[in-house]
């Protein structure tokens, strides 16, 4: 959303220098994670160079909004973070029971799978039940998507 809005603000530059930060800052950050924690510090160099990318377009875009949004977007981002932190320990603690299956090419795949599916599931739960807006949004618009669809 953050990037749309740099884009109705007729700034096409920042969304692609941000991108390309944050592209560095996950590598950065995948390189530094993959060796202490394997397949799952790839998960959370993406969660840390999205963080990066959301903080960065959040500081430009309140400085030249002079704050107007500046309230929603830390909602909207409290409510990612509160249920994106319980996921993600949960994701963790599923990898981690599921590691020693970690046998052949699909039990490797295991772990990951799981984990991911299980960092989903809570995220959406928790949204769900903090009654999210963005994801009372992206429902309605796959709802409405669907409605077209099926009415052609």
């Amino acid at each position: 959303q953050l990037t749309g809005l740099a884009y109705a603000l007729g700034d096409t530059r920042l969304p692609v220098l941000v991108s390309a930060f944050d592209f560095l800052v996950f590598l950065a950050l995948a390189f530094w994670l993959r060796g202490p924690l394997g397949h799952a510090g790839i998960s959370w160099a993406v969660t840390g160079s999205s963080l990066v990318q959301v903080l960065l377009l959040w500081l430009v875009i309140a400085r030249r909004l002079d704050g107007l949004l500046s309230g929603d977007i830390a909602r909207a981002l409290g409510r990612a973070l509160l249920a994106a932190l319980p996921a993600a320990v949960v994701a963790f603690f599923v990898a981690c029971l599921l590691a020693p299956l970690a046998h052949g090419a699909i039990g490797r795949a295991l772990p990951g799978a799981a984990a991911a599916t299980c960092f989903g599931l809570v995220f959406l739960a928790i949204a769900a039940a903090t009654k999210s807006p963005e994801l009372a949004a992206i429902v309605a618009g796959i709802s409405r998507r669907k409605a077209r669809k099926s009415g052609n």
